[in-house]
């Protein structure tokens, strides 16, 4: 998961500048501020509890959603869509 987050980092830096893209994991944080963040779900998930509908973010693209009804992990999933109330969700599963 989290080679994917650097892929789509990378990606995203190549498209909008380095200097609007930020990057969390559970082991690394660069320009936590910007207006792209690009994170895992674990991490998505600890801000929807922490912040819920006062969240900042607006906008949220979630890939591999199909563990959203994985039992050990689908919470990480689920609780942005339950807590984030201001923000609209792309969910993305490639399988």
């Amino acid at each position: 998961i989290k080679a994917l987050v650097n892929e789509k980092f990378l990606q995203l830096c190549r498209d909008f500048g380095p200097e609007h893209v930020g990057m969390m994991t559970g082991d690394f944080t660069v320009n936590r501020g910007a207006p792209i963040l690009c994170c895992t779900a674990e991490i998505l998930h600890n801000i929807a509890l922490r912040d819920g509908a006062a969240s900042e973010f607006k906008d949220v693209i979630i890939d591999e959603f199909h563990y959203y009804s994985d039992r050990e992990r689908g919470v990480a999933w689920q609780t942005p869509l339950l807590t984030m109330a201001n923000a609209t969700f792309l969910l993305m599963s490639a399988t």
